[in-house]
């Protein structure tokens, strides 16, 4: 591999490697939440007091 296209080659994998990590980091979020919904229950889903 030349020196020139190292640097390209290192940048997408590393490009690559960001943007899997924001997806597995979305995907845990997003499972939080809809976890944390549930826990809550229909009932107090929309904060209000009764």
């Amino acid at each position: 591999m030349s020196e020139r296209n190292g640097d390209r080659a290192r940048f997408q994998k590393d490009h690559k490697r960001k943007v899997r990590r924001r997806q597995r980091i979305h995907e845990l979020i997003k499972a939080l939440r809809t976890r944390a919904l549930t826990s809550i229950g229909p009932s107090n889903a929309t904060g209000g007091q009764s």
